[in-house]
């Protein structure tokens, strides 16, 4: 494939040669037509790891899909216990927790009583 050169925009331009520098030149002052470089060969590396991917059945899908629901209800199921473990010590734990602050807000009325 032959470029051949086109009109170039005016900050481009540059200035023409005079016709007795253009007689050493092939063709008349103008540059030769540059040629594209050959594409280098494929190696056969390259075309073969586009096509390593292992293609999966129909069996092998619905496998999945059986698989990723078990183990998202097993995921869920380890949260919903969790959960319930959480929130049963904090039932177990409550009273303490109340008497604790009880305890605090007596604690806190004797000390003002005594500064009046």
């Amino acid at each position: 494939m032959r470029l051949e050169p086109g009109p170039l925009p005016a900050r481009c331009r540059q200035r023409r040669p005079a016709a007795s520098e253009n007689e050493h030149m092939p063709s008349g002052g103008r540059p030769a037509a540059i040629e594209a470089p050959e594409a280098p060969p494929r190696s056969e590396e390259m075309s073969d790891r586009t096509f390593d991917r292992k293609i999966i059945t129909r069996a092998e899908r619905e496998a999945r899909k059986v698989f990723a629901t078990a183990k998202a209800k097993k995921a869920n199921s380890d949260y919903e216990k969790a959960q319930k473990a959480f929130h049963e010590n904090w039932e177990r734990l409550k009273p303490k927790r109340l008497a604790r602050k009880a305890e605090a807000l007596k604690k806190k009325a004797v000390v003002q009583g005594e500064e009046r």
